[in-house]
């Protein structure tokens, strides 16, 4: 498993060099989405990797080596961008003597981290091993890393394959500068014999040597105290000479502190006495190696601090901005809380105003429901008494029907009477005619046909009374036969005028029932919205009470929006006070960095 943060290198890098769309592609081809963000300690499957890898070079028609080797070059100027204080080195052999440092600092900074282990020993002033082990085996990377060291310190090494076996590679590199020095100090190894490392005992046996030659010499030619003077004097002189030639190293000790004062620690010298001096050189370069490593560290530590300062900041800056607008937005609350507490206690004012003008109303509609109810009753009771009107017409008018028919039967039995009179009228004439007539013949029969003469002048007086009463009877039957027709015509005129009548009141009467039935619909509808008038009444009598209670709710929200508006704008001072901190926090990183930019590690 690789660790996310190794990974969101190479796709960075990847970004870079082959574009989003075809990273993103490839990303979507592994199962990976596109945006997702590796976390540092993420596992991601080494196969995943593989294959995306392999998804490029199909793309870039290369080979994964190929496409491993030009990520390692890029990744150089990743890992540079994140930790600058890395490269801060005279030359490429103090940045790779460094490397497992880093590796080591990234092991205890990610959990389960598991980096290449990599070592660099000098074997010459130009050339060293460099061995880099990893269980991936991944050396077209390394070989594109190394490449991209070289442009990025602007040294051209030559690089030669010592050995390439499972998973380590080990490499011989000849830089263009002198990279490592060694001093072998003759005499002081001379005067160990092996097994000596005292310089107070180097001292000893070279003075007694020394006294036994000059003995040996000064008493061929010297007796008494001039033998002891000069042989002093010799030994003296040789005993400084000694000194000195065995404390010849101490000057490049004193060169090494020299360089550790002047806060440089990439002077490694060995070197070769056999004794005491070489055990102090060798623990300057211990210090030497050590404090180089916890610079390292401090230098990390120092990029992370300032990376993470930058983004606090800008996470400040953005939470500063964030609340300013915030507070903006509370004040706004607060006097939009304020008004609308305001405008609510307005509200339900006239809201209390409007609903006791609503009680009265609805009162009054009450009062006119039951009105209304009544005059509907009345009209109903109306509508019963014209339609009993209209049937008692309707009689009548049958009744005017049969007196009228009895008033025609009156004309036609008062023409059979005037039919009767004529007859009689004739008869009487037809009876006097034959009464002239039987008076003449009773004349001619003289006597004895006076008695017929006596019958027939009555007969002619009856004849006569009888064309008087037919003539009554005529000019009276005239006059009622008259009266008859002006009576039918009347009676006739009367019953078309009741029935138009009748007509009218029917259409009236059916008009009414209509207008009865719309009435009624009406006052129905008007009964049913005085209902829900009453209960709009109770509703917004209940909305009153809850407007009361939110009329409340305003005043106190109105209150705490005071109340959060001053505490955003105490925390919007907060932040500026982080703001001022986290850029002193900066200058104190920045400092920082600078001295330790004094240190050349």
């Amino acid at each position: 498993m690789m660790k996310g943060t190794v990974v969101a290198v190479w796709l960075r890098t990847s970004r870079r060099i082959y574009g989003d769309p075809t990273v993103n592609q490839g990303m979507e081809q592994v199962g990976w989405n596109p945006n997702k963000i590796f976390t540092p300690t993420e596992e991601v499957d080494d196969q995943k990797v593989m294959d995306f890898v392999q998804f490029l070079a199909k793309e870039q028609n290369l080979t994964s080596q190929e496409i491993w080797s030009v990520i390692g070059k890029d990744n150089i100027k990743s890992f540079y961008e994140t930790y600058p204080a890395f490269f801060q080195k005279p030359n490429l052999y103090s940045f790779l003597r460094s490397m497992q440092d880093i590796h080591n600092i990234i092991a205890k900074r990610i959990p389960g981290a598991k980096p290449p282990y990599i070592d660099i020993q000098p074997t010459s002033k130009y050339e060293a091993v460099f061995t880099y082990r990893s269980k991936r085996r991944m050396f077209e990377y390394l070989y594109g890393m190394l490449e991209g060291a070289q442009e990025h310190f602007e040294e051209k090494i030559k690089i030669a394959l010592i050995a390439q076996e499972g998973d380590t590679c080990t490499l011989k590199l000849t830089f263009p500068e002198i990279i490592y020095y060694e001093k072998k100090y003759r005499f002081n190894q001379w005067l160990s014999l092996g097994f000596i490392h005292s310089l107070q005992g180097k001292i000893a046996i070279a003075s007694v040597v020394v006294t036994v030659l000059l003995s040996f010499i000064l008493s061929s030619f010297l007796q008494g105290p001039k033998l002891y003077g000069a042989l002093a004097l010799g030994v003296g002189i040789s005993t400084y000479l000694i000194g000195s030639g065995l404390l010849a190293p101490v000057k490049e000790i004193k060169k090494q502190l020299q360089y550790l004062m002047q806060n440089h620690y990439i002077y490694d010298v060995k070197l070769k006495t056999n004794d005491i001096l070489e055990d102090i050189n060798n623990r300057i370069n211990q210090y030497n190696q050590a404090l180089t490593k916890d610079f390292v560290g401090f230098k990390g530590i120092t990029d992370e601090m300032k990376e993470f300062g930058e983004r606090f900041k800008h996470s400040a800056t953005q939470m500063g901005q964030t609340f300013t607008e915030i507070n903006n937005v509370v004040e706004h609350v607060a006097e939009g809380a304020v008004n609308q507490a305001e405008e609510t206690e307005a509200a339900v004012s006239v809201l209390d105003e409007s609903i006791k003008g609503l009680k009265n109303v609805v009162e009054q509609e009450t009062q006119g429901k039951e009105m209304l109810e009544n005059v509907v009753n009345q009209i109903k009771e109306s509508d019963q008494a014209i339609k009993k009107v209209i049937s008692d017409l309707g009689n009548v008018e049958s009744q005017f029907s049969q007196v009228e028919q009895e008033s025609t039967d009156l004309q036609g039995k008062a023409q059979d009477i005037q039919t009767i009179v004529t007859t009689v009228s004739a008869i009487a004439e037809q009876t006097n005619l034959l009464a002239l007539n039987a008076s003449i013949e009773a004349a001619r029969a003289g006597e004895s046909g006076r008695g017929f003469a006596v019958v027939a002048e009555e007969i002619r007086k009856l004849a006569e009374g009888s064309q008087e009463a037919v003539e009554n009877i005529e000019k009276n039957l005239e006059q009622f036969s008259k009266q008859i027709l002006r009576l039918g015509e009347r009676i006739q005129e009367q019953g078309q005028v009741l029935n138009n009548q009748r007509v009218d009141l029917n259409n009236a009467g059916s008009m009414s029932n209509e207008a009865v039935s719309n009435i009624q619909v009406v006052s129905q509808d008007m009964i049913a919205m005085i209902d829900q008038l009453i209960q709009q009444s109770k509703s917004i009598q209940s909305i009153f009470e809850k407007m009361e209670g939110l009329a409340a709710i305003s005043e106190e929200n109105s209150a705490i929006s005071q109340e959060v508006s001053a505490n955003v704008n105490s925390y919007v001072n907060e932040i500026q006070t982080i703001l001022n901190n986290v850029e002193a926090f900066q200058q104190i990183i920045e400092t920082f960095k600078q001295n330790l930019g004094k240190y050349t590690i």
